[in-house]
C-alpha cells in the first residue's frame, strides 16, 4: 500500500484501488476509499479491500514514513 499511495507500482496494481472523494471535511484514514461489495462472502476477502483495511490499522507514524527504507 506504500507503493501504491506514492506512485511506485505498475499502474495495474494501483488501479485496483480507489482514491477517497475530496471533501470540505478531514477523514483520519482517507488515504484508500474501502470498496462496498453485495457479496461479503468474496468481497471481503479481496486485495482491493483487505489491503486498505489493513492500512488504515497501522498507526500514523507507521503510513506517514516518506522512503521504504524508513
Amino acid at each position: 500500500m506504500f507503493k501504491v499511495k506514492n506512485n511506485l507500482c505498475p499502474s495495474y496494481i494501483s488501479d485496483l484501488f480507489q482514491k477517497p472523494l475530496l471533501r470540505n471535511y478531514n477523514l483520519r484514514n482517507a488515504d484508500f476509499a474501502i470498496p462496498r461489495f453485495r457479496n461479503t462472502k468474496y468481497g471481503k476477502h479481496s486485495v482491493s479491500y483487505l489491503g486498505p483495511v489493513i492500512w488504515s490499522k497501522l498507526s500514523a507514524n507507521t503510513r506517514s514514513i516518506e522512503t521504504l527504507n524508513q
